[in-house]
This record gives C-alpha cells, structure tokens and sequence, in this order.
C-alpha cells in the first residue's frame, strides 16, 4: 500500500474475505490517514457503516447489491407471472414506465434529437441489406433472396419499404447479391 501511495495513488482499496470486519480494522489502525482508504464490505457486510465512519474510511463501495436485488425481484416477478398469468400482482408494485424513462434520461435525449437531428425526412435516407439467400429457408429462396420471400402475398422487402415510406423515409439503398435479378421492385437503387 505504501508503494502505490508514493507512486501517486490518489487511495488504497482494501478487501477481507472475513465475514468480520478485524482485518479492515488492523489495516486502517496501522495506515493511519496517509491517503484515502476504500473498502468494499461484501463479506462483513453485518458491520454497522458507524464503524466505517468512525475508523474515518473514506469510501465505503457497497458492490455489486443493487444488482443482486434486481436479479432477485426479476425473478420473483417472473416466477408470478408464469404462475399467474396476468399482471395482477405485479403492477403495483413495481415502477411506472415513465420512470424507467426519467433514469434513462429520456427528457434528456427528445431535447438532443430536436437539437440535433434533421428537421425533415427529406434527406433521411435508409440501407436494405438484401443480399442472402438464407439458406435454412430451402426451397423458399432457391430462386431469390429471402427478403423477396413473400409474406401475405407481398416480398418482405416491399413490406421494409413500406415501412420507410411510412416515416418519410424514399431514398432507400438495396444491397443485393444471391440471385439479385430478382430484387427488382419499384424506386428502389
């Protein structure tokens, strides 16, 4: 510990595989307050944080708990739902979505695509990759891509650029290689 702080080590971290918080403790007792020292009470985790403070630890890392507690309300969650089979029990007592969207900082984001992004679809532009057969479809794409496989009577490229379309999105770009004779819809390059 003593080499890092005079190679310039702005603080030592310590850990103990002890279920006690003694090692921590001895180690803190004899570095004094040379430099900053921070632990992480994954182990000795029943060790009141009072102790911490009063053995003037400057940073307590409480780990990887807040994950843990995630993993095991998911679980619990999707144990219910596979049990129930509805939501009932469940969305009370979880978080709204426009919460999930406040952590993410979604405010943030609708404020940067107004900023940032074109103000026009006009020059929005899209890239079909078109050039597989697919070969786990057989017969399907024998004779033509799998994106002119038809879907309701419709290739499933024509469905992509519907959607597009849809947006504002008419300049569209189709790579084609398997069998690309048969890419040949309409307004496409």
């Amino acid at each position: 510990a003593e080499a890092y702080r005079q190679a310039g080590a702005d603080g030592i971290l310590i850990h103990s595989a002890l279920a006690v918080p003694d090692e921590i403790l001895a180690f803190k007792r004899e570095w004094s307050n040379r430099s900053p020292v921070v632990i992480v009470p994954t182990k000795y985790y029943s060790t009141p944080t009072d102790v911490f403070r009063q053995h003037g630890f400057s940073i307590v890392i409480w780990a990887n708990h807040m994950l843990r507690a995630a993993v095991a309300t998911m679980q619990t969650t999707a144990r219910l739902l596979k049990e129930q089979e509805n939501l009932l029990f469940i969305e009370d007592n979880i978080v709204p979505v426009s919460e999930v969207f406040r952590l993410q900082g979604a405010g943030e984001l609708m404020e940067a695509e107004l900023r940032y992004l074109p103000k026009s679809a006009d020059r929005a532009s899209a890239i079909v990759l078109a050039a597989s057969r697919g070969d786990e479809l057989g017969d399907l794409t024998e004779d033509k891509p799998k994106t002119m496989v038809n879907i309701r009577g419709v290739p499933l490229l024509a469905h992509i650029v519907d959607a597009y379309n849809s947006v504002g999105i008419k300049e569209i770009l189709v790579v084609r290689g398997y069998k690309k004779e048969s890419v040949n819809l309409p307004n496409l390059t």
